[in-house]
């Protein structure tokens, strides 16, 4: 199987906040690749080990199905871990609480949307999306993102904001070539529409 060099040189997010209240972090934004030829396929890079640090207020973090995520708590004060399945058939559910130090983990086998609150300070929010493949990042705060070693092949190419959702579109990855591909996530109207430009 032929590989290409690097999937995205540059991948803009480009943000229709007109709707917004104060900045929007791009950096917040999970981008993720679907295909049946990439489940198998490995990463250009080894992935690693998934850490979600109780700290502050809310985080994102994209997961492997499989792996093993570890909870920690940096803050001086107690926390608890309680994480809502979207499918709860699909991934197991709990709610620990957690001291300062106290390090927990949990293994999400499932694809999954997994949104995670600690129940003593209810403006702490985390989301995790479980997914079936390597091939996925986290954007910097200028909306670019780099996926690299991604074989050639026609995928899908998905965006998740905790405020814009998920926006997809199509591409097609060539060998030893670099795709660049441009998204725009628009928050969503009255009737439920939103645009992909």
């Amino acid at each position: 199987m032929l590989y290409s060099e690097r999937l995205f040189e540059l991948l803009s997010v480009l943000f229709d906040c007109a709707e917004a209240s104060g900045e929007v972090n791009a950096g917040n934004t999970i981008v993720y690749l679907l295909g049946e030829s990439l489940v198998d396929a490995e990463p250009a890079e080894p992935l690693p080990a998934p850490t979600m640090d109780q700290y502050d207020y809310t985080f994102m973090l994209p997961v492997l199905v499989g792996s093993r995520v570890t909870f920690t708590n940096r803050d001086t004060e107690t926390h608890n871990v309680h994480p809502y399945a979207k499918s709860r058939r699909r991934n197991r559910t709990f709610n620990k609480a957690q001291r300062p130090g106290l390090v927990l983990s949990a293994v999400f086998a499932n694809p999954d949307s997994i949104r995670v609150t600690c129940n003593i300070h209810a403006q702490m929010l985390a989301h995790i999306l479980v997914l079936p493949n390597p091939f996925f990042t986290m954007g910097t705060e200028d909306g670019t993102f780099t996926i690299a070693g991604v074989p050639a092949g026609r995928y899908e190419v998905l965006a998740w904001h905790e405020e814009f959702g998920t926006v997809r579109s199509a591409v097609e990855v060539r060998a030893s070539q670099t795709t660049t591909v441009e998204i725009s996530l628009t928050r969503t109207t009255s009737d439920g529409s939103r645009s992909n430009e």
